[in-house]
């Protein structure tokens, strides 16, 4: 048999700024002793001093959080990481409400910090008092913007942890390591609930199929993040949980009345709305809830306005019912469920007078593009302000939540300093950071089937060991758990672990793996229902796992299953002798030659699984309900493992 994609590891010793917080002048006792002026009256406070000065282009653009991703040839664009003229041109025309980076800006701590130094700058230097809000997806686990630093094991595994310690500890890390890079804003965390097993979009990226869980550990991360000055943005109201489209592409709808999704769906947002400072919106259809319509420029069919454009949702429901007073945002109104559908400037009319303050990434991420349509796209809700299409008190209402969240939060030219390259290089990814990262992600893997009901290890000790995993960068997760097991003294020198890439199955004999092992560990990673199927195209993957699983068995040898990204997918796999669920496939960069096991660029889950299997440890329970499988490989409604079981 020829290993075209393997590694052979025969396991060898190798190797953590306060704000300044401004006097408003509201609420004091101070008397005015100008006596010219009725001393009853109080002094304006430092937002209608900003907003007083400001023309209504530069209100909009307050409103406004553009991207700036690429640059250069429009065939083959470079990524932005560093201030150029056309850019700082682009910032220095209208005073912006803030710019979210990807990872198109973000190459490492040092640059992100310098990029952001200078885009402060920029804005400071044309003169505008409020600063920029700087903002990024930084959620942990799949969504990971700053890959440099800690990935962080995700929302689901920190569910499946049950400890409200692991979320606090794993949201300060994300917010020191924010806060030193010069961040002032995350969109996270994710309150959606993860009701349907077949989103997506969320997944992994929500705590819980249960609303409470979602709530509370929600609550406590958005806490965290404030700690280190860092708002949080509760996503995505009033709930994308229960969808089978991904807004990014297409345009979902929720057949829910507002009495049902009042019973799930909200719950998170309710119990949050409270402490709440920016909430942002879903692009999803409710027709049961929002009745008004809209001929979609894509098909030429009347669509119901999704929550996003919706003032029943964001206005009625949102700020009517739920009390909320803060900052709305919209999901990137570029996605594919609003710019397929919606002319640009409706869009604009509709979400603004549907309640919402703040339009994010509403203009081409392309620097050369960026300062024309920026101009274009302010003047253009400036003349529906002027002809009455926007109600200049919609402006005025949205620029003033803005200012006072700016003010709260020091986020104020005058006082917004330079931060440090250097500092913020140790900050990000440091150590202590790492280690957070890891203990988190350990006591979230859930041992969900075992024919010794998780008593001890899963691997007898001198055992030949085969670990079959989908993706490359995978192989990388299995050799740095191999060596955290022989660092801590749960394996030694002698043993042998093989790591498997079957991404490329037509390169492998289940037969001659088998033959070569004593245990055979398959790595199933599912980001959707059709790859269950091994008779679909999508379902190739799978097939390989059970021919492996049949291999295994036919010649005496165990089988463990690792389910490392939906865990819906461990309901396929019930021959196996074992099964375990991380929560999280992210693999690891290339390991250098000199690796020595301080390099931690990685998620955290498939080496803490691994870790797990060898030593015994699993403490996690299922933070989801999952499904038994039809004979067609659709979910049935019976309930295979029921939330919180685990061995």
């Amino acid at each position: 048999m020829r290993f075209l994609k393997t590694r052979t590891i025969a396991v060898l010793l190798i190797m953590v700024m306060g704000v300044m917080l401004f006097a408003t002048g509201c609420g004091t006792n101070e008397t005015n002793d100008d006596p010219g002026e009725d001393p009853g009256v109080p002094a304006p406070d430092d937002a209608d001093l900003i907003i007083d000065k400001m023309t209504i282009e530069q209100k909009i653009a307050q409103m406004l959080i553009p991207a700036f991703r690429s640059q250069g040839n429009p065939e083959e664009p470079d990524n932005v990481f560093e201030m150029t003229d056309e850019l700082k041109g682009v910032i220095g025309k209208y005073p912006l409400g803030g710019i979210i980076l990807f990872y198109e800006n973000v190459e490492n701590a040092s640059q992100t910090t310098k990029l952001i130094n200078d885009m402060q700058a920029a804005n400071r230097d044309a003169g505008f008092e409020t600063g920029l809000f700087m903002a990024i997806d930084q959620e942990g686990g799949v969504v990971t913007r700053l890959t440099t630093g800690t990935q962080m094991p995700g929302n689901m595994i920190l569910g499946a942890t049950g400890d409200a310690g692991h979320v606090r500890n794993v949201a300060g890390v994300i917010g020191s390591e924010l806060r030193a890079q010069g961040f002032n804003m995350n969109f996270a965390p994710v309150m959606d609930v993860n009701n349907n097993p077949r989103n997506p979009i969320i997944g992994t990226r929500s705590f819980s199929d249960d609303p409470e869980v979602v709530g509370e550990f929600g609550k406590i991360f958005s806490e965290e993040l404030r700690g280190y000055d860092i708002i949080p943005v509760l996503k995505h109201f009033p709930g994308h949980g229960d969808t089978d489209t991904d807004s990014h592409t297409g345009l979902p709808c929720v057949n829910k009345t507002l009495d049902e999704i009042k019973s799930l769906e909200l719950i998170p947002f309710q119990e949050a709305a409270a402490d709440a400072e920016m909430i942002m919106t879903a692009h999803i259809q409710y027709p049961e809830i929002e009745k008004e319509t809209y001929k979609s420029k894509e098909t030429g069919e009347d669509i119901s306005l999704p929550a996003t454009l919706s003032k029943t949702i964001v206005t009625d429901l949102l700020r009517g019912e739920f009390g909320y007073n803060g900052v709305v945002i919209t999901d990137g109104m570029d996605m594919g469920a609003i710019a397929n559908h919606f002319d640009r400037m409706d869009a604009a009319r509709l979400a603004i007078n549907a309640g919402v303050d703040m339009l994010l990434m509403p203009i081409t991420a392309r620097v050369e593009d960026a300062g024309k349509d920026l101009d274009e796209y302010i003047k253009g809700i400036a003349a529906m302000v002027e002809s009455g299409d926007i109600p200049k008190e919609r402006i005025d209402e949205s620029v003033r939540r803005i200012v006072e969240l700016k003010v709260k939060y020091g986020i104020l030219s005058s006082e917004i300093t330079e931060l440090d390259e250097s500092e913020a290089a140790k900050e990000v990814g440091s150590e202590v950071n790492h280690d957070t990262e890891w203990y988190a992600a350990l006591a979230g893997i859930t041992l969900v089937k075992d024919e010794n009901n998780g008593a001890g290890p899963l691997v007898q000790e001198g055992s030949k060991v085969a670990i079959a995993v989908p993706y490359n960068s995978e192989m990388n997760s299995i050799t740095y758990a191999a060596q955290k097991l022989l660092a801590d003294g749960i394996i030694n020198a002698d043993d042998s672990i093989t790591a498997i890439c079957y991404g490329d199955i037509t390169a492998w004999d289940v037969n001659a793996i088998a033959d070569e092992a004593d245990v055979i560990i398959g790595v199933s990673a599912m980001y959707g229902l059709s790859e269950l199927n091994p008779a679909n195209e999508d379902g190739v993957l799978t097939d390989f796992l059970h021919k492996l699983m049949e291999a295994a068995h036919g010649k005496g040898k165990k089988c463990i299953i690792i389910s490392a990204q939906l865990p819906y997918d461990v309901a396929a796999f019930q021959e196996a002798d074992a099964i375990l669920a991380c929560y999280g496939a992210r693999g690891m960069a290339e390991i250098p030659s000199d690796f020595t096991g301080d390099t931690r660029e990685y998620g955290p889950n498939i080496p803490a699984v691994i870790y797990a299997v060898f030593s015994g440890s699993y403490n996690g329970k299922l933070p989801i309900d999952i499904p038994k499988l039809n004979d067609d490989y659709t979910y049935s409604d019976e309930i295979l493992y029921e939330r919180g079981f685990g061995l």
